[in-house]
């Protein structure tokens, strides 16, 4: 969400029609609803819903009253939603969200603000179907909400509904014309996903469909469902958590991957919902070889299947440390970070993140990879392990290292981090 979604939850004040309700109810209603209206206003959304409940009762047909409680439910769930998103939490708070949105359109009809977060939770609850009638839902009510839009192409491209979510990315471009070469981006990307899943060979498993452009050769396609087999076969051990089942992997022709998606031509791969893997100019350029790429992106594919979200610098720490390079000859650049910034921890690399900056990616990538390292090498492999099934039963990522390690994230990066900075004893 670009934006708080609670600044749309304005109230529409007016008088109602108290027809057959005693002065005396009317009177109490109309208090309570005023005080709750001003405990909403102050951002007290808790005591306002108690405030409406009771006008409620004794103002059951009262439209202003409905619409008011319905949007403080709608208040509360995007306050849980908003918390959540920013947090590595598992189901249960986008089920709570969920649960208060449904409450507040029994009694009002929403907006797109409204529905945009019902498709959120849905999403995090991996029901894109819903996701996409709610968003539906919510163009339909204001037509120019051009979050609204951006996010139903994504889901619909996700579902694999290529021609509609290009529609929904016209209705983008036209509401948001300084995001056309983004859009472009994106719309490039459906219609390559669209050729390769009608008219690429493609090779199956339990796990996986790799589809393949034939230039490139049936054998590259075996040799990346064999590869993914292997990492997801390794990891449902380690971590507990099964790999769902025929997953799309999409291989590029060789020298087009970056053409075709927008990514950085040194990008040997990514994962999106999907698995997409370059051949064979992006892994020259970026120092990359096939193996690496695949089981990096598998790593990312087990991690989605948590149900625990892994904030960006553990799924990137956690996804190197998988694909099985060593990055010690990035170690001096690395010290040299922390040095320059001694108090910078890898949580805050996480909440100054820029997605357009290279340094910032860099630097993130490489805090993550060497305290995932360290947490291997002082603890062992099998407690990094442990940790994972810990998020994956439902815990945090703190309680998680807190249940295996006896130590918060930042307490264990703190002392990692002073370490690295302590000057070296002499023999």
């Amino acid at each position: 969400m670009t934006r708080p979604l609670v600044v749309a939850l304005c109230f529409v004040l007016g008088a109602s029609p108290l027809a057959l309700i005693s002065a005396g109810d009317a009177d109490l209603g109309a208090a309570k609803n005023s005080e709750g209206v001003k405990l909403f206003q102050s951002g007290d959304f808790a005591r306002a819903l108690q405030c409406f409940l009771a006008a409620r009762e004794q103002l059951p047909e009262s439209e202003e009253v409905r619409r008011n409680l319905g949007k403080t439910y709608a208040a509360l769930a995007i306050g849980i939603l908003e918390s959540a998103m920013t947090q590595e939490v598992g189901n249960a708070p986008y089920q709570r969200a969920l649960e208060n949105l449904q409450k507040a359109l029994l009694h009002w009809k929403g907006d797109a603000d409204t529905y945009h977060a019902v498709a959120l939770c849905h999403i995090q609850l991996k029901e894109l179907e819903a996701a996409q009638k709610a968003l539906e839902r919510g163009v339909a009510l204001q037509p120019d909400a051009y979050p609204s839009w951006r996010l139903l192409a994504s889901v619909l491209e996700r579902l694999q509904k290529f021609a509609q979510a290009e529609r929904a990315l016209d209705s983008a471009a036209r509401l948001q014309p300084s995001a056309r070469a983004e859009i472009d981006l994106r719309r490039k990307r459906i219609r390559y996903d669209r050729e390769a899943l009608t008219e690429y060979p493609a090779i199956d498993s339990a796990r996986f469909r790799v589809v393949y452009p034939p230039a490139l050769g049936r054998e590259k396609g075996e040799q990346v469902q064999k590869l993914l087999d292997e990492v997801c076969a390794d990891l449902e051990k380690r971590w507990a958590v099964q790999a769902p089942k025929r997953t799309t992997v999409i291989c590029y022709p060789p020298g087009e991957f970056a053409e075709r998606t927008g990514f950085h031509e040194d990008v040997g791969g990514a994962f999106d919902g999907k698995i997409r893997v370059a051949f064979p100019k992006e892994l020259r350029l970026g120092g990359l070889h096939l193996a690496q790429v695949v089981r990096h992106e598998g790593a990312h594919l087990m991690l989605n299947q948590l149900g625990v979200r892994a904030p960006r610098w553990l799924d990137e720490g956690l996804a190197q440390f998988i694909d099985g390079e060593s990055r010690e000859a990035l170690r001096p650049q690395f010290v040299e970070l922390v040095r320059k910034h001694p108090g910078l921890g890898v949580q805050d690399r996480e909440t100054r993140f820029r997605e357009n900056d290279p340094s910032s990616w860099g630097a993130l990538y490489l805090h993550g990879y060497f305290f995932v390292e360290h947490v291997c090498k002082t603890a062992g492999q099998f407690r990094l392990d442990m940790i994972v099934r810990e998020a994956g039963r439902g815990k945090t990522w703190d309680e998680a290292f807190q249940a295996v390690l006896s130590k918060p994230i930042a307490t264990l990066d703190r002392e990692w981090r002073a370490t690295l900075l302590a000057p070296k004893k002499a023999r």
